[in-house]
Formats: C-alpha cells, sequence, structure tokens
C-alpha cells in the first residue's frame, strides 16, 4: 500500500527527474528545484509533484505542504523523512491520512530539567548525576509534583559547556514529557527549588510563548522582586546573571512593576538568523540597533562573531538590496537553525559511506579507487526499462483510444465475416431458385404427363362407356323385337311399320 496518491486514488508513481507533461513524484534538493519554484506555474495537467529536502531556497506560489513519509534508503532500510511537497501538477497528490480519533492523544509539553552542583550537597549531587531521573522525581515530590514526568531521555553531563563524566560534571540535564495541566506549576517552581525548568517546542528550541526578565543582583534579590509578580513562571540562570521568566502576554505589565520608570522594550523574536559581515570595526550592538532601524528592518543582535561581523536575529527578511552601513556596503547572509540545516532523516538508520579498497596492484590501477556500483555475475548491465509516467488522465486517454482501436478490429472483422455470409447466402437462394426452378418443372412435366394419362383414361372410359350403351340400346332393341313382334298385315303396313 503506498503513501502518496492519484486523485483516482491509484498510486503515485517516482519519477528519477522533474519534467513536464508527466505525472508522478520526485525527491529532489532545494538546489535542484528552485529554478521550477521561481516559474510558480503548473507544468503538468495532472499529478505532478516534488518532495524538497530542505527549506525551499526562494518563496513560489506553487502550493507547499510540509510531510513526513516512509521510505527506504540505500540500504533498503526503512526510515521516515520530512520534507516540503510542492504541487507542480494542476490536479494535486495526496498523502495518506490515518484515523483521527484512533488514539486519543494527551496534551503534554516538551521540558528541560537542569541541576547545578553548586546548588547541592555532594551527597545529593552524587545522587543527581547517578539517579538522575529518581533524584528529579523526589526534589518535585516536595512541591507536589511527583506525577509530572511521564517519561525521561537525553541525559547530559556537562562541565563549561563541554561534555563530562560523573565525577567532573557541573551540571546534568534531561529531557521529560510533562502533562500539560503540570507545566504551569512546574514552571513557577523553576529555579527556586534548585532545578531549573526550561519549556521547548517541539524542534527542541526555546518555546516563543515565553520571555524573559533579566535582573541585577543575587538569588535573594531577584526571588524578591519576583515575589512583586503574580505572574512569574520561574527562575532563569544566564551565563552570568538570573531573570525572571513570563509569557508573552504578562510581560508588559510585569517589566512595568519592575522597572516603572523604563520603557518596555520592544522585543524581537529570532526565528530567522543572519550573519551581517562588513561591518565598521568595533561595530556594538547599539550601533546594529542604530542600523536596524535606518534601514526599516525589525532586528535585533544576538552575539558577535568578531570586530566587523555580528549575528542578528528577525522574524522577517532584510530589506532587497544592497545594504549600506554609513557608506559601507555589508553582506547579510541567511543562517539556517539548527533543525532545518541537519538531514531530512526523522526517523530511521543512516546510511554508513562506503569504505575505499586497499589496493597494493603495481603499477596502480587508476579504476581502482573506485567506489562506485559494480557488475556482479548474472547481473546485467542494461539500461533500466523505462518507467511508465504517463498521468491518469493520459493514461484513460490511451486506454480509450485502444479500445477505439479495438473496436474498429472487431467492427471490421464483422463488416467481413458480414460480407462473406451475405455471399453465401446469395449463393444460397440461388441454389435455392434452381432447385425450385427444377423442382416446377418436374412438377409441370409430371402434370402434363397426368394430364395425357387422364384425358386419355377419360377417352378410353368414354369410348367403352358409349360402345356399352350402344351394346345396351342394341341388346334392348333385340329384346323389344322379340317380344314385340306383331302379326304380319299386308304388305303396306308391314312397310310403313319397318320405316
Amino acid at each position: 500500500m503506498g503513501f502518496f496518491f492519484n486523485q483516482d486514488d491509484t498510486d503515485v508513481s517516482q519519477l528519477t527527474s522533474l519534467r513536464p507533461h508527466t505525472s508522478g513524484l520526485v525527491i529532489l534538493s532545494p538546489q535542484q528545484v528552485e529554478s521550477w519554484l521561481r516559474e510558480g506555474t503548473a507544468i503538468s495537467s495532472d499529478e505532478l509533484g516534488a518532495l524538497v529536502l530542505g527549506p525551499l531556497p526562494i518563496h513560489t506560489a506553487l502550493p507547499p505542504n510540509k510531510v513526513t513519509f516512509p521510505c527506504k534508503n540505500a540500504s533498503h532500510q526503512d526510515v521516515l523523512l520530512t520534507a516540503t511537497l510542492v504541487q507542480f501538477g494542476a490536479r494535486h497528490i495526496k498523502v495518506a491520512q490515518g484515523k483521527a480519533d484512533q488514539v486519543k492523544e494527551q496534551a503534554c509539553a516538551l521540558i528541560a530539567l537542569t541541576a547545578f552542583k553548586e546548588n547541592f550537597a555532594q551527597q545529593s549531587w552524587e545522587q543527581c548525576v547517578t539517579n538522575t531521573y529518581a533524584f528529579f522525581k523526589q526534589r518535585l515530590s516536595e512541591d507536589g509534583l511527583s506525577t509530572c514526568i511521564q517519561t525521561s531521555w537525553g541525559k547530559s553531563l556537562r562541565h563549561q559547556r563541554a561534555a563530562a563524566t560523573p565525577q567532573t560534571a557541573s551540571s546534568v540535564q534531561i529531557h521529560c514529557r510533562v502533562p500539560l495541566h503540570f507545566v504551569a506549576q512546574l514552571l513557577s517552581q523553576s529555579g527556586f527549588n534548585g532545578i531549573f525548568a526550561t519549556p521547548k517546542d517541539r524542534t527542541g528550541r526555546l518555546d516563543s510563548a515565553y520571555k524573559v526578565i533579566w535582573c541585577e543582583g543575587d538569588l535573594p534579590k531577584v526571588t524578591s522582586m519576583s515575589q512583586k509578580t503574580s505572574s512569574c513562571m520561574g527562575l532563569i540562570r544566564g551565563k552570568n546573571s538570573l531573570g525572571l521568566r513570563y509569557r508573552s502576554e504578562h510581560f508588559a505589565d510585569a517589566w512595568a512593576t519592575l522597572f516603572p520608570d523604563s520603557a518596555v522594550p520592544e522585543r524581537v523574536g529570532t526565528d530567522k538568523i543572519f550573519k551581517v559581515s562588513g561591518l565598521p570595526f568595533g561595530c556594538s550592538s547599539d550601533m546594529i540597533s542604530q542600523w536596524c532601524l535606518a534601514i526599516g528592518w525589525k532586528a535585533r543582535a544576538i552575539k558577535g562573531l568578531g570586530p566587523q561581523c555580528w549575528l542578528l536575529g528577525s522574524t522577517s527578511d532584510p530589506p532587497p538590496g544592497i545594504q549600506m552601513f554609513n557608506t559601507t556596503p555589508v553582506l547579510i547572509q541567511s543562517i539556517q537553525a539548527k533543525a532545518e540545516a541537519s538531514a531530512p532523516l526523522l526517523v530511521g538508520p543512516r546510511g554508513s559511506k562506503p569504505k575505499p579498497r586497499q589496493h597494493t596492484a603495481n603499477p596502480p590501477d587508476p579504476w581502482a579507487m573506485w567506489t562506485g556500483p559494480r557488475p556482479t555475475s548474472g547481473t546485467s548491465l542494461q539500461p533500466p526499462a523505462d518507467r511508465a509516467t504517463h498521468g491518469p488522465i493520459e493514461q484513460k486517454f490511451t486506454a480509450q483510444e485502444s479500445r477505439i482501436a479495438q473496436l474498429e478490429t472487431d467492427l471490421a472483422k464483422l463488416s467481413e465475416s458480414q460480407q462473406k455470409l451475405s455471399e453465401t447466402t446469395k449463393e444460397q437462394f440461388i441454389e435455392i431458385e434452381k432447385r425450385d426452378q427444377k423442382n416446377l418443372a418436374d412438377v409441370r412435366q409430371s402434370m402434363k404427363s397426368l394430364k395425357s394419362e387422364l384425358e386419355k383414361s377419360f377417352h378410353d372410359s368414354l369410348t367403352a362407356n358409349a360402345s356399352n350403351v350402344d351394346r345396351g340400346m342394341q341388346e334392348l332393341k333385340d329384346l323389344f323385337r322379340q317380344h314385340f313382334t306383331p302379326k304380319r298385315k299386308s304388305g303396306t303396313q308391314v312397310d310403313d311399320m319397318e320405316s
């Protein structure tokens, strides 16, 4: 069963390249698809799409959609990839949809829990680094949060940002899944109970729903400042200072309470990261802020990368064209976030790189270091057969043309058989007519013969009857003569009677 479907629910064909007037799906890199995205128009009347592995290089008018799909790597192992599906066809490719209500999902949040060695006694710290989950659960139970951690993973031991052992670690961190109804209580106790809780989004970055007010002073002072507001969501530990966390909608009110004489700073998001090079030597963050305001770009300085280079964050792209810092042109480069810059592999084994073969032949063979595919016994080097990449509409037209051609062939055969049948029937009629004429002639001859025989029979019968009548009459005459002969009279009378 496939994962991508045409509009008629048939499986989508996999293509090796993006070509117009075809139907199917192809996997491309951002560089391979950039020229097609720039055109921004459909190039097929059927279903045609491209799975772009990574962020789209430019904005496009074509409909994009983030998808996670199963496939196989070069070792034929099952993996999950995340990509952007761009529809290049007039008809859109459909993605398999599961049952939304099959399993009821539980609302939860991703929280990073961090503990620092300086906040605990030696014995407690040894327990923390050796049995971190049990230690955190025991500490949180004191605040009524013993059941807030459902699952945990990613234990990390650090010392000054470097990986460390349990003996040398100065901090330990785990990530955990926390039900949503525990998040507010957990964050409000963060830092004050010795465990710092940091909310993160699905990509592992800091949750943008919260903002931090950095404060000057030690832990007691910052703790007392937190009591002035009712919406504090915990203590934050920075590199050299402490801060108080608030939800974005409560940030302005909290700032006005804590620093009534200062204007609320405008917070600029850092969804997009940019590297700005070619700045004046020794450029400061204040100069960066003034420059961004002058060119109409809402951005803020994050970190200096050198005397003439800064890292900036913003929610929008810089103004188009070449940007000038006073009279000096500067170069602005977009830096992909880690979640986007990483490989598109979401779940599954990573393919291993083939090791170069060792050859000791002398002289060396220039083809010896070839690491590509090699033919094996029984393997043909013929090019693979062409795939059928015609879309459903072309396929339907082709099938219809085939059916019409088949019908024309059948009609031709039927016409030929009908012609033969007509000729055969005509011959049969001619033969029947001849037979009828012969039979009619025979009948006529028979009737003629019968007539002659009847006429002869009638004639003979009439002749015989006439003879019989004449014979009877003669006999009657003779009989009368014998019985009724009168006595002879005179000669005259006798003569009269005879006459």
